[in-house]
């Protein structure tokens, strides 16, 4: 029997509605899906940039032998889970020679680092400030220091220790990753003195601590920032255009970025391992790409 025009029609009626339908159902699955993606990569985004913390400031004084090391904390008040799951991080600021605590404090580094999550200490090395002399002093002794230092200031035992490490500090530094590098999970390289004639870290100082190296465009130092690069495995550096040879003070907005992106980098975990956060990855590569392109104007 032939088919009826009128079945045709209808026929074709009801296919273009179906497929209407599978259209409409195809369109609203992509637009929930594209929904869901975008709702977790704000979440993601939101882990990277954590809210403000609030911060107290403390001073005090740590006994090492014969004198006390003065000190000044920006404390995290009540860190939480992302505190934890960092290591529960404190960065130790050394000084230069010109220069003691208070500089940190009145550049509102301090204040700053810990408003992100970490607590920050700067302390008044011997001789400066309101540390006594030492009555003597040679490299055993100012690694043996620093290792106090950081034992009486780390909330739990190994927890994740950023060193930053300035100028003429590097007489404390460089001796301390030789003999204790591994209590660090991170060493900020601020242009440090001795660099040219270091042998670099022994092996698993190497291997397991992060490395940053800052430098100013005119600090006659730069060529150590290469150096650096081959001294450790996971290290970076940056040279910010405009700066000297104390380029936290001639840059301090660009250096500070750096500093708090580089301290997500790398955290000590639970069994006393040292990991390299490897989402944090691009993050920090832009931010160090973008200081070296920073406006050379003060």
């Amino acid at each position: 029997h032939a088919t009826s025009p009128l079945y045709n029609t209808k026929s074709l009626r009801l296919r273009l509605r179906h497929c209407a339908i599978l259209i409409i159902m195809a369109t609203s699955a992509l637009f929930l899906i594209a929904l869901i993606y975008a709702l977790q990569l704000s979440a993601g985004e939101a882990a990277i940039e954590p809210a403000t913390k609030q911060v107290e400031l403390k001073t005090g004084a740590i006994p090492f032998f014969d004198i006390k090391v003065a000190y000044k904390l920006y404390d995290v008040v009540n860190p939480g889970q992302p505190e934890a799951d960092r290591g529960n991080p404190t960065a130790i600021f050394l000084h230069g020679a010109k220069y003691t605590s208070d500089f940190w404090l009145k550049l509102g580094t301090l204040k700053l680092v810990a408003e992100s999550g970490v607590r920050a200490m700067a302390i008044d090395l011997p001789g400066f400030g309101d540390t006594p002399a030492l009555p003597y002093s040679d490299n055993n002794m100012r690694s043996e220091l620093l290792k106090t230092v950081i034992e009486a200031a780390w909330p739990k035992v190994n927890s994740t220790i950023i060193l930053i490490s300035p100028s003429m500090s590097g007489r404390y530094s460089l001796p301390f990753l030789d003999r204790h590098g591994t209590m660090l999970s991170s060493f900020v390289a601020v242009a440090p003195i001795g660099v040219t004639d270091w042998g670099g870290p022994w092996e698993d100082v190497h291997r397991f601590v992060c490395a940053l190296g800052v430098y100013g465009a005119n600090d006659k130092l730069v060529p150590d920032a290469d150096r650096l690069l081959r001294l450790f495995q996971h290290t970076w550096k940056v040279v910010i255009p405009g700066a000297g040879h104390r380029s936290y003070e001639d840059k301090p907005d660009v250096f500070h970025n750096v500093l708090i992106t580089f301290m997500r980098k790398c955290r000590r975990t639970p069994n006393s391992g040292h990991e390299v956060m490897s989402e944090h990855g691009i993050e920090l590569v832009k931010t160090l790409r973008d200081a070296e392109k920073a406006v050379t104007a003060a």
